[in-house]
């Protein structure tokens, strides 16, 4: 880990100017853009207090700020509750750090290096520049969040994007238009979700499902969000897809369609938000 101070100015524009672009615009080119900026950062992460260290493990200064006695406390990544979340905190700037704490000590850590040490802490996600509105210092820096796939991806080095390349044949196209998703009066009968649960028990690869109910100004359609494991092939995500399908055949009518969707892409993953999540049970 690498030992910092108030006085390093950090150039980190090019995530800025990344998180930026996705803001006015969520394609595939700026998101490549934007986790290969991350991969290159070098993030401020806030450290807090975690228990003392015996005398002879206290080291002359202390991540972050100089901190000296037997005394002082062993620091630790900060990670904030966020109702059921749990959330470390990242900054590109010095100025953002101090727009939310002025005395936290802090630590410098490069992409894969600062991934790897917030998953080490078992956070949900990562913000990145959150501040508050009455502490605000110089420029007001763009954030956003960082989602727990994303931050396993980024730690092994990986873009994310490559997974959300990586989309199965058998999972359905994003909407072009808006759509309205909702939990249904009527559920489906146990048999359905059975099939589906047998389905996903045989398939390593599948970690989670998800149903609700999706309406573009028609009937509703039932649709189903999968989330996969990190670094799953396309070739067992299909299968799994398959195997799906085919346990849910006999139960469809004629014109009756289930959509199947990734937690990877916006639909999928508002799907697992808005719906309920039958796998594991």
């Amino acid at each position: 880990m690498t030992q910092t101070t108030d006085n390093q100015a950090l150039d980190n524009q090019a995530l800025e100017d990344a998180m930026r672009a996705v803001a006015n615009g969520d394609t595939p080119e700026n998101r490549i853009r934007l986790y290969a900026a991350m991969a290159q950062t070098s993030f401020l992460v806030p450290l807090e207090a975690a228990g003392a260290l015996p005398a002879e493990e206290v080291p002359r200064a202390r991540l972050g700020r100089p901190i000296a006695g037997p005394e002082s406390p062993e620091l630790t990544i900060v990670v904030c509750e966020a109702g059921d979340q749990h959330v470390a905190v990242a900054f590109t700037h010095v100025d953002a750090l101090k727009g939310w704490d002025e005395n936290v000590p802090w630590i410098v850590l490069k992409g894969a290096e600062m991934f790897k040490a917030v998953l080490e802490t078992g956070a949900d996600e990562i913000a990145v520049n959150p501040y508050e509105p009455d502490k605000k210092i110089g420029l007001l820096r763009p954030g956003g969040r960082v989602t727990h796939w994303e931050i396993e991806d980024l730690a092994e080095g990986k873009s994310p994007q490559d997974d959300m390349n990586n989309k199965p044949a058998g999972m359905a196209a994003e909407p072009t238009q808006p759509v309205m998703l909702s939990m249904p009066a009527q559920m489906p009968g146990a048999e359905f979700f059975d099939a589906l649960t047998e389905g996903a028990k045989k398939s390593p690869v599948v970690k989670a499902m998800y149903f609700c109910q999706m309406s573009k100004g028609g009937p509703a359609r039932k649709v189903i969000a999968v989330e996969f494991a990190p670094g799953a092939a396309t070739e067992a995500k299909n299968a799994a897809i398959d195997v799906f399908r085919e346990a849910l055949e006999p139960m469809l009518g004629e014109d009756e369609v289930v959509d199947f969707f990734g937690t990877l892409n916006d639909t999928g993953a508002a799907i697992a938000a808005t719906g309920k999540r039958f796998y594991p049970a």
